[in-house]
């Protein structure tokens, strides 16, 4: 008996949690229509959440990359940014990448929210679109090519710490020339 009046005060409880109430209706100015209301009641079985944490948008921030010194408006531009150094040496996934168009030997394009810490972008001018970066037989690439921070290598892929910066602003410009 005790242990059936125990789950009904359980079943009061959560029937007082699942409060019954409408979201606003949002209206669509571009189509001149509103859009339904949503209600929730304690008959519907249907959870709904709600988030009273905001974004983090305080820790992250776009960076806007110019590419100059491309040869041609041939193909598109590879760029991807990284945020870890074994990835980086290895050619592995990057942390954001795109496919850039090219107009007048300039290619732009912006990584956005990107949270602060430390980067590298590397990027290739794919003037064939075949998804590589093509080299000739002594291994030099044929392709146009650029690193954060406009390093230039000798021989090879330039190391992390060369190329990495620090990404701690809203909006940061980087500016890499093509070689």
């Amino acid at each position: 008996m005790r242990m059936n009046h125990s789950l009904k005060s359980l079943s009061a409880i959560a029937s007082m949690c699942l409060l019954s109430f409408t979201l606003p209706a949002c209206s669509d100015a571009s189509q001149g229509k509103q859009a339904p209301s949503t209600t929730a009641s304690t008959t519907d079985p249907t959870p709904i959440q709600v988030s009273l944490e905001a974004p983090d948008t305080i820790n992250a921030g776009d960076i806007e990359v110019l590419i100059t010194g491309l040869k041609s408006d041939e193909g598109t531009v590879r760029i991807g940014l990284y945020d870890d150094e074994l990835n980086y040496k290895e050619g592995l996934r990057s942390f954001r990448h795109q496919v850039i168009p090219i107009e007048s030997g300039i290619a732009k394009c912006t990584f956005e929210s990107i949270p602060y810490g430390e980067y590298a972008i590397t990027l290739y001018h794919d003037e064939n679109e075949n998804v590589l970066l093509d080299k000739r037989i002594t291994g030099i690439p044929k392709e146009s090519y650029g690193f954060s921070n406009n390093i230039k290598p000798k021989l090879g892929m330039p190391e992390f710490e060369k190329t990495k910066f620090v990404f701690n602003q809203n909006k940061m410009h980087q500016e890499i020339v093509a070689q």
